[in-house]
């Protein structure tokens, strides 16, 4: 009866210790699914951010953009305005010149 105790003692250690194996072996299935979740679900958060910040980045583009187009158009305006009055102050400075020479001391006006 002895040696059966010790083959039925060996065969349960046996079976015992595989299904403590296979315990774990599925305990570490879960913890692999676990982590690969875990790192689907970053990633996805990285994804998210980048795209926002992607949008945010092309929103501020746009917004200089327009700033920077809007300073041309008018300094262009600008111009435009001392262009029309540039004529005006030429003449202006013409007959001052001309008011200078007929007002001014005989002396200083002689040729």
């Amino acid at each position: 009866m002895g040696s059966t105790n010790t083959e039925d003692l060996a065969s349960w250690n046996v079976g015992e210790a595989s299904k403590n194996i296979s315990k774990l072996q599925r305990e570490e299935a879960k913890i692999n699914a676990w982590e690969n979740l875990q790192k689907a679900k970053a990633e996805a958060a990285i994804q998210k951010l980048e795209m926002k910040l992607e949008k945010k980045r092309s929103g501020s583009m746009d917004k200089i953009t327009n700033k920077l187009r809007a300073a041309q158009l008018r300094a262009q305006a600008m111009r435009d305005l001392l262009s029309d009055q540039a004529p005006r102050n030429s003449h202006k400075g013409f007959s001052f010149c001309i008011y200078v020479r007929i007002c001014n001391c005989f002396v200083c006006n002689k040729s």
